[in-house]
């Protein structure tokens, strides 16, 4: 076995979760949309409280390339809470951003490829 392999074996789910997250922080600081995108399932819903629902893998990545294009940054995420049970997981996040804070609630799911993705997100400043 190769290191990653040992070490990705012993990875809890929730260990899985925050490398999920720790990812999604960093294509985001690298202003990548597309690697966004790819945190989040084909069929996957975003919920912003000031907006229409924004539905599928593509919506998603338009409306990333939006507000990275409007200056928006992720500084940091804080994860408070998580609950897995089997493929499915919900997990609470703290938000902090350079327009303001907001606090997340995300579904994910455990794909074929053994991957967590966001299935669906409400986010409420």
């Amino acid at each position: 076995h190769s290191r990653a392999l040992y070490w990705r074996s012993t990875m809890t789910s929730r260990d899985e979760i925050e490398a999920h997250t720790n990812g999604y922080l960093n294509a985001f600081k690298d202003k990548d949309a597309q690697a966004c995108a790819d945190f989040y399932s084909d069929d996957a819903i975003y919920i912003a409280c000031s907006s229409q629902p924004i539905r599928g893998r593509s919506a998603i990545q338009s409306s990333h390339e939006s507000i990275i294009e409007e200056g928006f940054q992720i500084l940091n995420i804080e994860t408070t809470d998580v609950e897995i049970s089997g493929n499915l997981a919900y997990v609470i996040q703290n938000l902090k951003g350079n327009q303001g804070d907001s606090v997340a609630m995300l579904a994910l799911k455990r794909e074929q490829d053994g991957q967590w993705r966001i299935c669906a997100e409400a986010e409420v400043s």
